[in-house]
């Protein structure tokens, strides 16, 4: 409960190469954080890649912004990791 109550992440958004550069992401942006305002969502996250740029100030414009308190994003995948193989 970091952020004092509910989070979101965005998984994937992506907009076809042909269908760039005519607002899709930024309207799909604006419904969600309308929705997400609606449902009382306090923060949202989205990971992008480092050298992505227009993603990046597309995000940006939403004020999404890397953390600076050096916290990291750890993940596994489901079938991977046998939590009963798991020691203390």
């Amino acid at each position: 409960m970091e952020h004092g109550g509910l989070d979101a992440f965005i998984d994937d958004l992506f907009v076809r190469p042909a269908h760039r550069r005519r607002g899709l992401g930024r309207a799909g942006l604006e419904a969600l954080f309308s929705e997400c305002r609606r449902r009382g969502i306090l923060a949202v996250h989205v990971e992008v890649g480092d050298k992505n740029a227009p993603a990046r100030a597309r995000y940006d414009s939403f004020g999404l912004a890397p953390r600076t308190d050096e916290r990291v994003l750890l993940t596994t995948r489901i079938g991977t990791f046998d939590a009963a193989d798991a020691t203390s």
